[in-house]
């Protein structure tokens, strides 16, 4: 399993935890952890992007141009 991958799951897990737990704290603490998770995930992804454009910078060009159609 990558990173991607477990970091999603732990985000779906906390969410639907949350929203099945009546306590308020335990709630925002699962709530703060998916956020937490998910900036984690914003970071691995512009790092993937980064990689790609070093790599093959045209490509990376043609698929961020095509992303804002």
């Amino acid at each position: 399993m990558t990173k991607v991958q477990e970091l999603r799951e732990q985000v779906a897990r906390a969410e639907r935890l949350a929203g099945s737990i009546l306590d308020r704290v335990t709630v925002e603490r699962l709530l703060t952890f998916a956020a937490d998770c998910r900036k984690q995930l914003g970071v691995l992804n512009e790092s993937e992007r980064c990689v790609v454009a070093i790599r093959d910078p045209i490509d990376a060009k043609v698929t961020h141009d095509n992303d804002n159609h």
